[in-house]
């Protein structure tokens, strides 16, 4: 119940929401998991950047996991690389990108493209 609730009051909430939900993702909080796949429900940029921001911290490979699901919910974007510090540079290199398209969540008919996909 509590996931649901995370997750009602991420698309409700949009950017007003990630502030309370940075809370909640914080190192030994209980609910990180929810908050950060929460965080991807808000269709906020500033959502995708603090994620972005977490990445080479998160030791949890579920934590990671979350994260990275959120990103590709907000960007339409995932890596392909194996290695999860490899990801983490790819998704800084797209932070500081100018071409940063952030999806609503309920955009689910853009299809997934690789994080470095440049198209011709």
């Amino acid at each position: 119940m509590r996931e649901f609730a995370s997750v009602a009051a991420a698309e409700a909430g949009g950017d007003a929401a990630v502030d309370r939900l940075l809370g909640l993702a914080a190192q030994g909080s209980l609910d990180r998991e929810k908050a950060f796949y929460a965080l991807g429900r808000t269709g906020s940029e500033r959502a995708a950047m603090e994620i972005i921001r977490f990445l080479p911290s998160l030791q949890d490979s579920i934590i990671r996991c979350a994260a990275l699901r959120s990103l590709a919910t907000l960007t339409h974007h995932e890596s392909r690389e194996k290695d999860f510090s490899a990801q983490a540079l790819e998704w800084n290199e797209w932070a500081k990108s100018l071409n940063k398209e952030i999806y609503n969540p309920r955009d689910w008919q853009v299809p997934l493209t690789p994080l470095n996909y440049r198209p011709h």
